[in-house]
């Protein structure tokens, strides 16, 4: 989720801030835990949807992404939603 997951590096910039946006889009051939399930038909195509904005100092980073997943099988009431909260520092 959210920014690069490939360490925080440091700058020179005292401050900084961006957003994000994205999507996924999944095709599932087998999910275990829902086709060995009696009476539940699940959904083949999924997706998830994602924002998030970022705050950037010259030894810090903290971020925020919230998501949106589509639903997983036919009687699901609602879609899930959910947040992360990354903190990051230069290793």
């Amino acid at each position: 989720l959210g920014p690069p997951r490939d360490g925080y590096r440091p700058t020179d910039t005292h401050f900084g801030w961006y957003l994000w946006f994205g999507t996924d889009v999944r095709l599932v051939g087998w999910n275990a835990f829902l086709d060995n399930a009696l009476g539940v038909k699940r959904n083949l195509l999924g997706f998830d949807l994602q924002g998030g904005i970022a705050l950037v100092w010259q030894k810090a980073r903290v971020g925020f992404t919230f998501v949106k997943r589509s639903k997983e099988f036919n009687n699901q009431t609602a879609d899930d939603r959910f947040g992360q909260l990354m903190v990051s520092f230069p290793g």
